[in-house]
């Protein structure tokens, strides 16, 4: 029995959270040969609007652990990673899984043997990020990025594209689809055209406006937006941007819909397309989230997007930045009902095949066995 503590400095507005509760979940079903704590950040602050959530629902979980984070001042943040380090001793964890690879440093420092997982293209050896036994990429880009920038060996690297749960794919009664309609006053005529994402330029918000404005009135006028997510950003810079482009659009305010982060499976079931106009990511939750739900989906070619989508067959792809390529693909499936029907059904069966939250712990738990192999003997999956 392997003893593994999954490590995130706290829940948010991220995929990464999303991830780590997925592969939590994950590995309950290998519960016979893994035995997963999780062991995440907690704080008044943390507990934003929508967040809060995410610690409720394991109330009751006795392997679900939190401690005290602060690091509003360096004295305080070297308290809260005393805090982590004696969790770690006293657990007696045969590895520690840092969803969160900035806190490597911790089990570094414990002398337990510790895994990152390479969330994006944008992590940097330094003291706190530390290479462990292995780490796990989640796209052939985050591979790269380990190897020739965090300088991890090829062979202490494994790719596992993250999974979701399935139950994206449980439909969604058509009362409880009416009651979602009435709650956020959206129409029931339409084409629901949804972007999942943080309110952010990376995220291509933009992208999407430019990309409807650029379609033909009577076209137009059959489409609906909706974005969810929220503006994590100081200020609310991000979202004083969103609003400027929604005005430079020309798009009425009546045809787009901003709803604040919540669980999006209500809003993919609504959806006829989801889009994803990133201009970076990593490997994007939400895209699989909507494959699940059954949506057609248009992602630009930024990380991850080679795995997700087959281009034209299971989904669309297009170049980022390229609005024109953008807007000829919602045009057709805005026109077309049984391309979308077509590309959905492929999307979903695809999505429950390949991308399934046991699917990910699975392949998670051979790289934990992998390393250990040494030390532990368990039984083939």
């Amino acid at each position: 029995m392997i003893k593994v503590a999954l490590l995130l400095s706290r829940f948010d507005m991220t995929g990464m959270t999303t991830n780590t509760i997925d592969l939590y979940h994950g590995l309950k079903h290998f519960s016979g040969e893994v035995d997963t704590y999780l062991i995440v950040g907690d704080s008044p602050q943390y507990r934003q609007r929508g967040v809060e959530r995410f610690y409720n629902i394991f109330t009751s979980d006795d392997h679900f652990i939190t401690y005290k984070s602060d690091l509003s001042t360096k004295p305080r943040s070297i308290a809260t990673a005393w805090r982590v380090a004696r969790l770690l001793r006293r657990g007696s964890f045969d590895l520690v899984h840092c969803e969160s690879p900035y806190y490597t440093f911790i089990p570094k420092f414990c002398g337990i043997p510790f895994i990152a997982t390479m969330h994006v293209t944008d992590i940097h050896p330094t003291f706190f990020y530390r290479r462990g036994t292995h780490v796990i990429s989640i796209s052939r880009e985050t591979t790269d990025w380990a190897i020739k920038v965090c300088k991890h060996r090829a062979a202490d690297v494994t790719m596992v594209p993250h999974g979701v749960s399935l139950r994206f794919a449980q439909p969604l009664s058509d009362d409880l689809k009416q009651s979602v309609c009435n709650q956020y006053s959206l129409p029931t005529d339409k084409v629901i055209i949804s972007l999942v994402g943080s309110i952010e330029p990376r995220k291509g918000h933009d992208l999407l406006l430019k990309a409807v404005a650029a379609l033909p009135i009577s076209i137009r006028q059959a489409a609906h937006i909706i974005f969810v997510g929220s503006d994590k950003s100081p200020g609310k810079k991000s979202q004083h941007w969103l609003d400027s482009e929604i005005q430079k659009s020309g798009l009425p305010t009546s045809m787009i819909t901003h709803i604040e982060f919540c669980d999006p499976y209500p809003i993919y079931q609504l959806s006829d397309i989801m889009t994803l106009p990133s201009r970076q990511e990593g490997f994007p939750l939400t895209v699989i989230e909507a494959m699940m739900a059954r949506c057609a989906v248009v992602r630009t070619t930024s990380e991850g997007a080679d795995i997700q989508i087959n281009d034209g067959i299971d989904g669309f792809l297009f170049h980022i930045d390229d609005v024109a390529h953008f807007s000829q693909i919602l045009a057709r499936l805005i026109t077309d009902k049984e391309l979308r029907d077509t590309i959905s059904i492929r999307a979903q069966q695809k999505a429950i095949d390949q991308f399934s939250e046991t699917t990910m712990a699975r392949n998670t738990l051979s790289v934990y066995r992998k390393i250990l192999a040494p030390k532990i003997t368990i039984p083939d999956l």
